[in-house]
């Protein structure tokens, strides 16, 4: 359709859709879609028919049949129809409108907020079931501290950051970074303590953001991730390793400049400053000739070659698709694009060109496919579908 066609039948035009966020493309499991028109949210559809009239002031795609949305200045959950289905307590609106909340996920949405009391601070948790009953609890916690919230099918919790000052015997001041892993009753999980300045230089030595290319410790929280029951962690040295979330042991020892996330049997490492993948054991199951790699997927994963071509292997480390892309830009820059894995486990990968602002899909399910999308063009309407995932 054209726009021209959308705009004559009444429907949104095509270019007042918020395809993508500086997050990336996200995805949503109804046929809902936000748009944005005289400052205000609502929701359409696929075909650009208006569900939910323009009313909000801020939203959450649909996940689970439910949305976060911001009606006269309170948070509100609503249904696909837009009736109002409860009203979210207003400590924990600062939350939501920073985003620190993905919607609901595996039955249940958590939101968070920070507090004082008599000199003592809190992480304050509100747990949201899908039938809309709730329980909060408080994590008891440091002045300064930052968070991030995860919720996946295995674990659901709060990952901690904060920076202090301590001093040793000869008064010599050192500046330290610690980061905690808590479940929802507030128990303690994992955690570790370094130095600032041991930190600060490994952060800024990866070359792609989602190797931790933030050169700042909050982007090592990003980087800290919870999948298929592992979660990513470092020791006081800044050397990564993977640990099992249930029982707290160690199951791939911290060697490692970064590990990603452990499935289809692989993990991704990064070591002296390149890509490659280890099982459990650490046994190498593939040369570490790559400077970048994403977790495996259907048996297949997205690499960086060395010319800084994008290519999809399998768990022999055959080619087995080359995905047309390579991104060649002036020396000294770091982020020059980004991966985004939000649709990662429905078989899509984007990556955002940071310089040309280029966006590209690659299906690594099993018909393998790149192609570049052009947001707000009029004439790609069906592009809404590559923002549900279903390339």
């Amino acid at each position: 359709k054209t726009l021209a066609e959308i705009s004559s039948t009444g429907q949104i035009p095509y270019d007042k859709f918020c395809f993508v966020s500086e997050h990336g493309l996200k995805t949503t499991d109804t046929d809902l879609f936000t748009f944005k028109y005289s400052s205000k949210y609502g929701f359409a559809d696929s075909n650009g028919n208006v569900i939910i009239a323009e009313q909000y002031d801020d939203v959450y795609l649909f996940s689970e049949g439910k949305a976060f949305a911001k009606l006269n200045n309170e948070w509100i959950i609503i249904d696909t129809k837009g009736n109002e289905l409860c009203k979210i307590p207003t400590e924990y609106s600062k939350s939501l409108s920073t985003h620190e909340n993905s919607g609901f996920k595996n039955g249940k949405a958590i939101c968070a907020y920070t507090s004082i009391d008599s000199s003592n601070y809190y992480i304050n948790i509100l747990i949201i079931n899908s039938d809309l009953s709730t329980s909060q609890t408080q994590i008891p916690t440091n002045a300064g501290l930052k968070y991030k919230i995860v919720n996946t099918p295995e674990f659901a919790g709060i990952i901690t950051y904060n920076a202090y000052v301590e001093y040793d015997d000869s008064g010599i001041r050192n500046d330290k970074v610690a980061y905690r892993l808590f479940d929802l009753s507030g128990n303690k999980i994992w955690g570790t303590e370094t130095l600032y300045e041991t930190l600060a230089p490994k952060v800024e030595q990866f070359e792609y953001k989602k190797a931790l290319a933030p050169n700042y410790s909050l982007g090592v929280l990003e980087s800290l991730n919870i999948e298929n029951g592992y979660m990513n962690i470092f020791d006081e040295n800044f050397k990564w390793g993977l640990m099992n979330v249930e029982t707290g042991e160690i199951v791939l020892n911290c060697n490692y400049d970064y590990v990603g996330a452990y499935s289809n049997g692989l993990c991704n490492v990064c070591s002296y400053g390149k890509w490659g993948f280890v099982d459990l054991n650490g046994s190498q199951a593939m040369a570490f000739n790559y400077k970048y790699t994403e977790k495996f997927v259907n048996e297949k994963a997205l690499v960086i070659m060395e010319d800084n071509s994008f290519c999809v292997i399998n768990k022999t480390g055959e080619i087995v698709f080359d995905c047309g892309i390579k991104f060649n830009h002036p020396s000294g820059t770091q982020c020059k694009y980004q991966i985004h894995t939000d649709l990662q486990e429905k078989g899509i990968i984007v990556i955002w060109n940071y310089y040309g602002d280029e966006y590209y899909l690659i299906n690594i399910k099993s018909t393998l496919e790149a192609k570049q999308i052009i947001i707000n063009n009029p004439t790609l309407f069906d592009d809404f579908e590559i923002y549900k995932g279903s390339m």
